[in-house]
């Protein structure tokens, strides 16, 4: 096929490039407001998570080459949105049981995943506004829409 749609590598290329894309967007919008989580991925915990890793790394709305690089290394480390929750949950002191049961997975699912998440996106700062009660409030309600 001339569009490489047969080639197994093609399509992951394809598929990370788009992955790539995405989290591009919502990295440069989360960049634009440092106050709230608003990266728009539809998922309050993937947002509370972007919020964190952009006020860690001090991301700048306009900052391309920057948000380019971050893109890179999440997409790069295979982070996705299911990772993000589980950092968030965790990190605010859950339990592996108690986030599956959030999750709707299973405990092993935590367990596995979470082992697959290089440190460096486990670094996050610790802010005051943010708790387990809060974080699941958000999930309580609608997912956080895009702005």
């Amino acid at each position: 096929m001339p569009d490489g749609g047969w080639n197994p590598e093609h399509q992951r290329a394809r598929r990370s490039a788009a992955q790539f894309d995405a989290e591009l967007e919502r990295l440069t919008r989360q960049a634009g407001n440092w106050r709230e989580p608003c990266a728009g991925s539809g998922d309050w915990l993937v947002d509370c998570y972007l919020h964190h890793y952009v006020l860690k790394h001090r991301l700048r709305y306009g900052d391309t080459s920057e948000l380019r690089d971050h893109a890179r290394r999440m997409t790069d480390a295979r982070l996705t949105d299911r990772k993000k929750q589980i950092v968030m949950l965790l990190r605010y002191g859950m339990s592996q049981s108690d986030a599956a049961s959030v999750l709707g997975i299973q405990r092993q699912a935590v367990s596995k995943a979470s082992a697959s998440i290089p440190s460096v996106f486990w670094q996050l700062p610790s802010l005051p506004e943010y708790s387990t009660e809060f974080l699941l409030s958000g999930v309580a309600r609608k997912p956080a829409a895009p702005r």
